[in-house]
């Protein structure tokens, strides 16, 4: 009897719901995309796994080739990496970086209340 009653109120209640869950499309290999009820994609890849797009919850976007290229764009702040750990740059407001594996390295800082840039570039074992 009470198991009855459970299921009566839990079946309108998922059927309520069913409407808000996204839409997966698979078209594998070539393509498997997951967007949102409002049609906005959540996450993609294409030419499965090489390439991808994904937005996280946070707003962070992540766009790629496996495994030679990842970009992130979170927040104001931009990480792009190429043959990891070879090739990486870092970008934000008044921030920038590069590094050619941790051997030559560039830094542009710019300090927000006095305008000034700091600047340094290093190569190891130099």
């Amino acid at each position: 009897m009470f198991f009855r009653l459970i299921v009566r109120l839990l079946c309108p209640a998922l059927l309520a719901a069913a409407p808000l869950q996204g839409v997966e499309r698979n078209g594998w290999p070539f393509f498997v995309r997951q967007e949102k009820p409002d049609g906005t994609v959540e996450s993609a890849e294409y030419l499965v796994p090489f390439l991808f797009q994904k937005t996280r919850a946070d707003g962070a976007t992540l766009q790629g080739f496996r495994p030679v290229y990842l970009h992130v764009k979170e927040d104001g702040r931009e990480t792009t990496m190429l043959f990891y750990p070879f090739f990486t740059w870092q970008k934000e407001a008044g921030y920038r970086n590069f590094s050619f594996f941790q051997l030559i390295n560039y830094r542009r800082q710019t300090e927000p209340d006095s305008q000034t840039t700091n600047r340094s570039f290093d190569v190891w074992p130099v």
